[in-house]
Protein backbone atom coordinates (compact mmCIF):
# COMPACT_ATOMS: atom_id res chain seq x y z
CA UNK A 1 0.00 0.00 0.00
CA UNK A 2 1.18 3.44 -0.05
CA UNK A 3 3.66 4.61 2.38
CA UNK A 4 1.37 7.05 3.94
CA UNK A 5 -1.53 4.29 4.44
CA UNK A 6 1.24 1.89 5.56
CA UNK A 7 2.16 4.31 8.52
CA UNK A 8 -1.34 3.98 9.92
CA UNK A 9 -1.34 0.37 10.53
CA UNK A 10 -0.57 -0.49 13.99
CA UNK A 11 -0.85 -4.68 13.76
CA UNK A 12 -1.66 -7.16 10.61
CA UNK A 13 -2.88 -10.26 13.05
CA UNK A 14 -2.13 -13.82 10.46
CA UNK A 15 -3.26 -16.36 11.87
CA UNK A 16 -1.88 -19.57 10.71
CA UNK A 17 -1.71 -18.09 6.87
CA UNK A 18 1.05 -18.58 4.01
CA UNK A 19 3.94 -16.67 4.03
CA UNK A 20 5.66 -15.00 0.33
CA UNK A 21 8.00 -16.20 -1.87
CA UNK A 22 11.45 -15.01 -1.35
CA UNK A 23 11.13 -12.41 -4.50
CA UNK A 24 7.72 -10.72 -3.50
CA UNK A 25 9.07 -10.16 -0.25
CA UNK A 26 12.35 -8.91 -1.75
CA UNK A 27 10.52 -6.47 -4.27
CA UNK A 28 7.67 -5.54 -1.23
CA UNK A 29 7.81 -2.94 1.10
CA UNK A 30 7.67 -6.27 3.41
CA UNK A 31 10.72 -5.17 5.08
CA UNK A 32 9.07 -2.16 6.28
CA UNK A 33 5.73 -3.76 8.34
CA UNK A 34 7.23 -7.00 9.31
CA UNK A 35 7.70 -5.79 12.97
CA UNK A 36 3.71 -4.97 12.82
CA UNK A 37 2.74 -8.05 12.02
CA UNK A 38 2.09 -10.84 14.81
CA UNK A 39 1.60 -14.26 13.13
CA UNK A 40 0.00 -17.12 15.05
CA UNK A 41 0.47 -20.73 14.19
CA UNK A 42 -1.47 -24.19 16.02
CA UNK A 43 1.70 -26.63 16.96
CA UNK A 44 0.78 -28.84 13.91
CA UNK A 45 0.40 -26.01 10.75
CA UNK A 46 1.18 -27.09 7.26
CA UNK A 47 -0.77 -23.95 5.61
CA UNK A 48 0.75 -21.56 7.85
CA UNK A 49 4.48 -22.40 7.22
CA UNK A 50 4.56 -22.67 3.91
CA UNK A 51 6.75 -20.25 2.56
CA UNK A 52 8.03 -19.70 6.02
CA UNK A 53 11.75 -19.22 6.45
CA UNK A 54 12.83 -16.19 8.98
CA UNK A 55 9.13 -14.97 10.02
CA UNK A 56 8.69 -15.05 13.53
CA UNK A 57 5.64 -16.60 14.72
CA UNK A 58 3.98 -17.57 17.99
CA UNK A 59 3.27 -21.35 18.22
CA UNK A 60 -0.60 -22.01 20.33
CA UNK A 61 -2.04 -25.23 21.63
CA UNK A 62 -5.08 -26.69 19.73
CA UNK A 63 -7.78 -29.50 20.88
CA UNK A 64 -7.57 -31.10 17.27
CA UNK A 65 -4.78 -33.40 15.51
CA UNK A 66 -3.66 -32.59 11.84
CA UNK A 67 -5.43 -30.49 9.46
CA UNK A 68 -8.00 -29.83 12.13
CA UNK A 69 -5.74 -27.45 13.52
CA UNK A 70 -5.91 -24.83 10.71
CA UNK A 71 -9.64 -23.83 12.32
CA UNK A 72 -8.67 -20.82 15.08
CA UNK A 73 -11.74 -22.30 16.94
CA UNK A 74 -9.39 -25.04 18.21
CA UNK A 75 -6.94 -23.05 19.51
CA UNK A 76 -6.71 -23.40 23.72
CA UNK A 77 -7.60 -20.65 25.44
CA UNK A 78 -7.07 -20.07 28.86
CA UNK A 79 -7.99 -16.43 30.97
CA UNK A 80 -8.13 -14.21 27.74
CA UNK A 81 -4.84 -15.68 26.29
CA UNK A 82 -3.92 -18.10 23.75
CA UNK A 83 -1.78 -21.08 25.68
CA UNK A 84 1.52 -20.99 23.97
CA UNK A 85 3.38 -24.06 22.34
CA UNK A 86 7.44 -23.98 22.57
CA UNK A 87 7.13 -24.56 18.71
CA UNK A 88 5.64 -26.20 15.59
CA UNK A 89 6.32 -30.16 15.75
CA UNK A 90 9.97 -31.24 14.93
CA UNK A 91 8.66 -33.71 12.51
CA UNK A 92 6.04 -31.04 11.26
CA UNK A 93 8.85 -28.48 10.46
CA UNK A 94 11.07 -30.95 8.81
CA UNK A 95 8.20 -31.65 6.42
CA UNK A 96 7.72 -28.19 5.93
CA UNK A 97 10.89 -27.44 5.25
CA UNK A 98 11.24 -29.80 2.48
CA UNK A 99 7.99 -28.80 0.62
CA UNK A 100 9.08 -25.07 0.85
CA UNK A 101 12.46 -26.39 -0.87
CA UNK A 102 10.52 -28.20 -3.27
CA UNK A 103 7.98 -25.55 -4.26
CA UNK A 104 11.05 -23.05 -4.57
CA UNK A 105 12.55 -25.34 -7.28
CA UNK A 106 9.66 -25.13 -9.40
CA UNK A 107 9.12 -23.05 -12.56
CA UNK A 108 5.69 -20.63 -12.84
CA UNK A 109 4.32 -23.17 -15.07
CA UNK A 110 5.08 -26.28 -12.62
CA UNK A 111 2.98 -24.47 -9.94
CA UNK A 112 0.24 -23.09 -11.82
CA UNK A 113 -0.32 -26.94 -13.13
CA UNK A 114 -0.09 -28.21 -10.02
CA UNK A 115 -2.11 -25.76 -7.37
CA UNK A 116 -4.84 -26.22 -10.32
CA UNK A 117 -4.76 -30.15 -10.31
CA UNK A 118 -4.39 -30.09 -6.57
CA UNK A 119 -7.42 -27.70 -6.36
CA UNK A 120 -9.65 -29.87 -8.50
CA UNK A 121 -8.38 -32.85 -7.01
CA UNK A 122 -9.53 -31.05 -3.49
CA UNK A 123 -12.83 -29.98 -4.75
CA UNK A 124 -13.40 -33.24 -5.52
CA UNK A 125 -13.10 -34.24 -2.03
CA UNK A 126 -16.24 -32.48 -1.87
CA UNK A 127 -15.25 -30.63 1.73
CA UNK A 128 -15.89 -26.62 2.02
CA UNK A 129 -12.55 -26.65 3.91
CA UNK A 130 -9.79 -28.08 5.13
CA UNK A 131 -11.07 -28.61 8.63
CA UNK A 132 -14.23 -30.40 6.64
CA UNK A 133 -12.03 -32.58 4.82
CA UNK A 134 -10.33 -33.78 8.02
CA UNK A 135 -13.74 -34.57 9.58
CA UNK A 136 -14.36 -36.97 6.61
CA UNK A 137 -11.47 -38.13 5.99
CA UNK A 138 -13.33 -41.45 4.16
CA UNK A 139 -15.56 -39.58 1.60
CA UNK A 140 -12.67 -36.82 1.44
CA UNK A 141 -10.22 -39.69 0.21
CA UNK A 142 -12.50 -42.04 -1.93
CA UNK A 143 -13.19 -37.98 -4.05
CA UNK A 144 -9.58 -37.30 -4.48
CA UNK A 145 -8.45 -40.80 -5.62
CA UNK A 146 -11.48 -40.93 -8.38
CA UNK A 147 -10.41 -37.04 -9.26
CA UNK A 148 -6.98 -38.79 -10.00
CA UNK A 149 -7.92 -41.28 -12.12
CA UNK A 150 -9.84 -38.59 -14.46
CA UNK A 151 -6.68 -36.35 -15.49
CA UNK A 152 -5.53 -36.36 -18.53
CA UNK A 153 -2.41 -38.55 -19.06
CA UNK A 154 -0.09 -35.10 -20.05
CA UNK A 155 -1.00 -33.74 -16.48
CA UNK A 156 -0.71 -37.00 -14.47
CA UNK A 157 2.89 -37.21 -15.66
CA UNK A 158 3.46 -33.72 -14.87
CA UNK A 159 2.21 -34.05 -11.08
CA UNK A 160 4.05 -37.57 -10.68
CA UNK A 161 7.51 -35.81 -11.74
CA UNK A 162 6.43 -33.18 -9.27
CA UNK A 163 5.97 -35.03 -6.25
CA UNK A 164 8.96 -36.97 -7.55
CA UNK A 165 11.32 -34.11 -6.74
CA UNK A 166 9.11 -33.74 -3.16
CA UNK A 167 10.21 -36.92 -2.12
CA UNK A 168 13.99 -36.47 -3.58
CA UNK A 169 14.20 -33.04 -1.49
CA UNK A 170 12.71 -35.01 1.62
CA UNK A 171 14.81 -38.06 1.52
CA UNK A 172 17.88 -35.10 1.68
CA UNK A 173 16.76 -33.14 4.36
CA UNK A 174 16.03 -36.66 6.05
CA UNK A 175 19.73 -37.94 4.98
CA UNK A 176 20.88 -34.66 6.33
CA UNK A 177 19.28 -35.05 9.56
CA UNK A 178 20.11 -38.70 10.26
CA UNK A 179 24.46 -37.65 9.37
CA UNK A 180 23.76 -34.68 11.94
CA UNK A 181 22.20 -37.38 14.69
CA UNK A 182 25.58 -39.80 13.69
CA UNK A 183 27.70 -36.80 13.94
CA UNK A 184 26.14 -35.75 17.36
CA UNK A 185 26.48 -39.50 18.93
CA UNK A 186 30.10 -40.10 17.48
CA UNK A 187 31.18 -36.80 18.82
CA UNK A 188 29.49 -37.40 22.52
CA UNK A 189 31.24 -41.24 22.03
CA UNK A 190 34.84 -39.74 21.74
CA UNK A 191 34.11 -37.20 24.96
CA UNK A 192 32.75 -40.45 26.83
CA UNK A 193 35.65 -42.42 26.12
CA UNK A 194 38.45 -39.38 26.53
CA UNK A 195 36.90 -39.22 29.68
CA UNK A 196 37.43 -42.99 30.77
Amino acid sequence: CAEDVRERIRKIYCTDGPGFRPEIRRDSAYDKIEDRIVKILPHSSFIGMLFERETKYQVVESKRLGLNQHDPFSWIVREGRFVQAPDVYKSRKFMDQAINDWILTLSEDQIKMFTDTLFYVLEASEAEDLVKMGEDKKKSMLGMVSAMKGLDDGVKQGVKKILGSLFEIAGEHALAEIDQKVKKLESGFKAGSNGT
